[in-house]
């Protein structure tokens, strides 16, 4: 069971669309406890910066 537990992951890890959703999920949650600045404010910068 862990087995295809790690396979799937593995898999969603690969996949750069779950990584993008992770970082801006990160960045949302950085933003809103440490920075005290509008999330979107930041979810520009993670979209500007990986479209540059």
């Amino acid at each position: 069971m862990k087995f295809l537990i790690k396979n799937d992951l593995q898999k969603l890890i690969d996949d750069n669309v779950f990584i993008v959703l992770l970082f801006a999920a990160m960045i949302c949650v950085l933003s809103a406890s440490f920075f005290k600045e509008p999330v979107t404010y930041w979810i520009t910068i993670v979209a500007s910066s990986l479209v540059t």
